[in-house]
């Protein structure tokens, strides 16, 4: 944050040339970084820890490297819809007092982000805590709370727990209405194990609840309370559109494709796209997303392991592979069943510059070859970068930059 927005950028860019260089690609193919349309009010999804400070409650975030809970109360980050929902729900939650399966988190000592510091200045702070493991579960009780904004301003709440009372959760979510009047759905759910924030029991809705719209661009999409989407919709719009601009054929297959905003662009462009996600609510909506486009007869929506399905498709069936995993990258299941495929094209959209330059490295170079990386920042204001790179098959015709 203490960059001026070119050096982020540039930052940005840095970290990708030190991933590439670290496994010997090509540091020429590197591109300036996109610039995000707007660097402050962009997030558009927020998970928050559950926490109390003296005698009232907050909604927080972990301060580096512990489990101390900062207060996110007006973070500039947040769209406002984002924040209208946090503000409304901690009333509630003042006003219910739940239990919370961290009763005795460590919060911080200040009401903001805190002075800068030091590096030396900062580890003698961390040294200073009275613990960095994670606060023990001592029972049921509220642990997160997950909100989603559209571009509309409406809102998705998720209060995720350890067996959470129901009642509690009933109370919380009409108090929170009668604060906010832009939620489209509350919900009760689990928590993961752990420090993961999002389980996978049933979900519980609080009174009555509507499907989330949002809209990028021309297109209307529905998400799920546990489907993924991007958190900055107008700089992913972005990439998503270098994505479709450097697609080549009609015929493409896109893994992780999510609830299809991708695959949408890639078919109002021409192409047949066979789009294959593992996380269930998402292809649901996926599918619906297709329909409400009219493009359920050029989108077909496969939900399944990436690996096993895209080992099911013929080889030479696909002009282009898109790619688009979790941080952790693709598996060398993966890999290789997108080599077998045999396309024209790879493109590989990454949050991680580590794990794609390790993914790169692992495509057989005697069959491809690496002709552009484009940076984008998608996390304004954060070290995070996301990276789209191109690789063309040696014997296929050139459709580059």
């Amino acid at each position: 944050m203490h960059l001026e927005p070119g050096a982020q950028l540039e930052h940005k860019r840095q970290q990708v040339l030190r991933a590439f260089e670290n496994v010997g690609l090509p540091p020429s193919v590197v591109h300036p970084t996109m610039p995000a349309p707007g660097d402050l009010h962009w997030r558009a999804r927020a998970t928050y820890v559950v926490a109390r400070h003296g005698e009232r409650f907050l909604l927080g975030a972990y301060r580096r490297g512990t489990h101390v809970v900062q207060d996110m109360a007006g973070c500039p980050l947040e769209e406002p819809a984002i924040a209208a929902a946090s503000d409304a729900l901690v009333r509630a939650i003042e006003e219910v007092e739940p239990p919370l399966a961290y009763p005795d988190v460590q919060t911080a000592y200040d009401s903001g982000c805190g002075s800068p510091t030091s590096p030396r200045q900062f580890d003698d702070w961390v040294k200073s805590l009275e613990t960095r493991r994670a606060p023990q579960v001592v029972g049921a009780g509220l642990r997160y709370v997950a909100l989603r904004a559209s571009s509309t301003g409406f809102v998705t709440a998720l209060l995720l727990g350890a067996d959470t009372p129901v009642e509690s959760a009933v109370a919380i979510a009409r108090r929170a209405r009668e604060n906010f009047a832009g939620f489209s759905g509350i919900y009760l759910g689990p928590s993961g194990r752990g420090d993961t924030m999002m389980g996978n029991g049933a979900l519980v809705e609080l009174g009555e609840c509507r499907p989330l719209l949002d809209c990028v661009d021309e297109f209307e999409v529905e998400i799920s309370p546990r489907s993924f989407f991007q958190v900055h919709r107008a700089a992913a719009a972005g990439l998503h559109r270098v994505a479709a601009e450097r697609a080549v054929g009609s015929r493409i297959v896109e893994l992780y494709s999510g609830v299809g905003l991708l695959s949408l662009r890639l078919a109002k462009g021409g192409a047949k796209v066979t789009a294959i996600e593992s996380a269930p609510e998402a292809c649901r909506d996926a599918v619906r997303n297709a329909d409400r486009a009219g493009l359920s007869q050029e989108i077909r929506t496969v939900s399944g392991d990436a690996a096993e399905e895209a080992g099911r498709l013929a080889p030479g069936a696909f002009d282009s592979v898109v790619l688009n995993p979790p941080r952790k990258g693709c598996s060398a299941q993966v890999l290789s069943a997108v080599e077998r495929l045999e396309p024209r094209r790879i493109i590989y959209v990454s949050c991680n510059p580590r794990t794609l330059a390790r993914d790169l490295v692992a495509l057989d170079s005697t069959k491809w070859r690496l002709t552009d990386a484009i940076p984008a920042d998608l996390f304004p204001h954060s070290e995070h970068v996301e990276c789209l790179a191109v690789m063309d098959r040696h014997d296929a015709s050139g459709d580059g930059f």
